[in-house]
């Protein structure tokens, strides 16, 4: 069979009566037509297909699609721009001044595949065919979008709303609650004040991929960098710590905190100006390792460390208690202050104070407390040796030991 134009159907463009001329004379409609058709081309500048007609094979060239709603103004509507072979319903309209029109798509026919277990029937199911046509099954009243390659929109009965482009990229709205719920693998958030980033990290594909949240803050929305960042999980660019006295290297390997590979670090949080990519958190290591004002972080071990450049202030208003089971250490460059209302020290194997060459000063502390050489005066009570019926002093020196007790 040869391809036929429409202008090549008899009867379609046959009028009854001619063109209206009054009021009473008849308005010349004929019946309208409806062609079961395949689009076999798409004009995506003009939006018009091209339909071949299933049956007889008529060609109708650059029609438009019908949508549920379009409007000239700023291209306002719903509609979807339709691929090739898709099975639609044209339209010839019967005042036959108006070109024919897609006015919608149909699903075709193709055997019924029913998985087991969800026959609708003792036979099987409703028939040996289906137009399901790979369809997300729905419930009755939902309303669904959906892309070839995943993307979906669905508008479920009860008020719950699914977007989403796979099943690891959603968010869905519950109306339970006002509950929104976001599903993904990777996620991205960019602000003004910083972004967040968060899922597997880049780089090699292993059997247990490694997960990192990031979120980065700007002091000043119109900076280029951000100024802080936290950074849970693993975190593969932790904050170096600057070298020689300015950082703690030394300290940190030797009590085995967050360097060993085995012991990551798990929780970052670091202040430093103009360090971090605004975008994906990564620090200039050039800036953040010497610009750093304070860094706090814990590793995978549970090992902690703090280092900041300003003055700590901790203010506690009910008891505070400090227990280590492995020792304490305090260290300072300069005075270590205690003040309270009374300063008790109990030890099971006694107290050793290694002051070099200054002076252990208790109270004033302007007397020297007695050292060798210094005279001393032993008073003997009366009664106490035989004989001597009055007390008894003796005069003399010390010979052995030391102090620098100030007194």
């Amino acid at each position: 069979m040869g391809i036929k134009l429409v202008d090549e159907t008899p009867g379609i463009y046959e009028r009854g009566k001619g063109m209206r001329t009054s009021q009473t004379q008849g308005e010349g409609l004929v019946p309208a037509l409806v062609l079961e058709c395949n689009v076999v081309d798409v004009n995506f500048v003009n939006w018009t297909v091209d339909v071949f007609s299933a049956f007889d094979q008529r060609y109708f060239p650059n029609i438009q699609v019908a949508s549920p709603y379009v409007h000239p103004n700023r291209g306002e509507g719903i509609y979807a721009m339709p691929e090739i072979m898709a099975k639609c319903l044209v339209a010839i309209p019967s005042d036959l001044g108006s070109p024919p029109y897609v006015i919608g798509f149909v699903m075709r026919m193709e055997d019924k595949q029913v998985p087991e277990g969800e026959e609708t029937d003792s036979s099987g199911g409703m028939g040996p065919s289906t137009f399901a046509g790979n369809r997300k099954r729905g419930k009755p009243g939902d309303i669904v979008m959906k892309g070839r390659d995943g993307n979906f929109v669905v508008l479920h009965r009860g008020g719950v709303l699914q977007v989403g482009s796979t099943s690891l990229a959603q968010r869905i709205y519950i109306p339970l609650r006002n509950l929104i719920t976001d599903v993904s693998q990777n996620y991205e958030h960019f602000n003004m004040g910083g972004a967040i980033n968060w899922g597997i990290s880049t780089g090699e594909t292993t059997a247990e991929p490694e997960t990192e949240f990031r979120q980065v803050f700007r002091l000043f929305a119109n900076d280029i960098m951000a100024d802080a960042r936290i950074a849970i999980g693993k975190v593969h660019q932790p904050i170096p710590e600057p070298a020689g006295s300015e950082g703690e290297i030394e300290d940190l390997n030797n009590l085995g905190i967050g360097t060993d590979p085995d012991n990551p670090i798990v929780i970052e949080v670091a202040i430093a100006p103009q360090a971090f990519n605004a975008e994906t958190g990564a620090p200039n290591i050039s800036v953040a390792q010497n610009g750093t004002k304070m860094k706090f972080f814990f590793d995978q071990k549970g090992g902690g460390f703090l280092r900041a450049e300003g003055s700590l202030l901790i203010r506690i208003k009910e008891k505070f208690k400090l227990k280590a089971d492995k020792g304490i250490e305090f260290e300072s460059d300069e005075d270590v202050i205690f003040r309270c209302r009374m300063f008790k020290v109990e030890s099971e194997s006694g107290v050793r104070m290694d002051i070099g060459d200054g002076n252990l000063r208790m109270g004033a502390g302007e007397l020297d407390a007695a050292t060798v050489g210094s005279a001393v005066d032993l008073t003997i009570p009366a009664g106490t040796i035989p004989g001597v019926p009055n007390p008894l002093t003796l005069v003399g020196f010390i010979r052995t030991g030391r102090s620098n007790v100030k007194m």
